[in-house]
């Protein structure tokens, strides 16, 4: 028994690992700031709403049940990750969301209206680079923390910053 936990346990640590040297950490989202993302969000009856990274669920999961009207997709790479995120939304009970585990690049996000990304700097260049292949025309993006480079003449960037020091959301439209 001991080592199957050693050996599950490894396999955990490695892809952990994976996804933060190749993509981003697991950073969550402050609480403080998730009405902020519902209110730029501004979902309608019927939109969809796509979380890139979705962690363990927590924003997907406020904005569904803030947002019963619109339709809610967490996207996430981390096993360990996605779990927690379908417990929590088992124990939640919010029908709006559904989590899905898969590399983001491989997602079609053709039917999304707002995407919520909490980017890295790391990572800024190629999200900015496959979202501008990847969505329709009119969705709205929103970054938390880090700027996009969209290169993009008509991509028009709205700075929002209302509190603290280093909280900052990006919101992009006319891709």
């Amino acid at each position: 028994m001991d080592v199957f936990f050693v050996i599950a346990g490894g396999i955990c640590g490695v892809w952990i690992v994976y996804t933060v040297l190749f993509l981003a950490p697991w950073l969550p989202t402050f609480a403080k700031d998730m009405d902020r993302i519902v209110d730029l969000a501004d979902l309608s009856d019927g939109d969809v709403f796509y979380e890139l990274g979705s962690g363990d669920g927590r924003v997907s999961l406020y904005v569904g049940k803030r947002c019963p009207q619109a339709h809610i997709v967490g996207v996430e790479m981390s096993y360990l990750l996605y779990g927690i995120s379908r417990a929590r939304q088992m124990c939640a009970r919010v029908r709006n969301v559904r989590f899905m585990r898969r590399d983001l690049y491989r997602t079609d996000l053709g039917k999304a209206d707002v995407i919520y990304v909490f980017a890295t700097a790391h990572s800024a260049c190629r999200l900015a680079h496959y979202l501008q292949t990847s969505v329709k025309k009119d969705a709205r993006i929103i970054s938390y923390n880090f700027r996009l480079p969209f290169d993009h003449a008509t991509t028009r960037e709205k700075r929002v910053k209302q509190h603290a020091k280093d909280m900052t959301l990006y919101v992009y439209d006319n891709i």
